[in-house]
């Protein structure tokens, strides 16, 4: 199987590995404030309430 693999392939894969900690990153801060954001709405229906 490697003899197949092209050495662009190769690239390919090193390129991939790192938007894949990005959208790890991205993806951990949107449900960090997503979180945040149910956190205080759940405040405020208890003030409300």
């Amino acid at each position: 199987v490697l003899r197949t693999t092209r050495p662009g392939a190769l690239a390919k894969r090193a390129v991939g590995l790192v938007p894949r900690r990005l959208a790890v990153t991205v993806m951990a801060v949107v449900l960090g404030s997503v979180l945040l954001v149910g956190m205080a709405l759940g405040a405020i229906l208890v003030a409300l309430l």
